[in-house]
């Protein structure tokens, strides 16, 4: 998730990306931490706010996106493939309203 985040919006921060997979500041970190030591994104001062880090996807990180996508993708459409255009705009609905309670706290 965290690599799909960055790949849609490359330079976000640190709690931007948490925010984004519904996940704490602290676990991210740690799990940046981790991203970092295996070459798959990097973190550099923005340019304008030298105390704010901007996380970017390296050519590694890119890579290993593509074979996780390739993965997941035909079990994607295997899952979702069994539900009607409603259904799926009902259980979207559902998604949203869920994301939108767990943002709240």
């Amino acid at each position: 998730m965290a690599l799909f985040e960055l790949d849609q919006q490359p330079g976000i921060n640190a709690a931007t990306l948490a925010r984004a997979c519904l996940v704490t500041p602290q676990a991210m970190m740690i799990l940046l931490k981790t991203m970092e030591q295996q070459s798959l994104i990097t973190r550099s001062s923005h340019p304008r706010h030298p105390s704010v880090l901007e996380l970017h996807m390296t050519e590694v990180g890119r890579e290993a996106l593509h074979n996780a996508r390739e993965r997941v993708d035909p079990i994607e459409r295997r899952v979702f493939g069994v539900f009607a255009p409603k259904d799926m705009a009902v259980f979207r609905e559902f998604l949203s309203r869920f994301i939108e309670a767990f943002e709240g706290e």
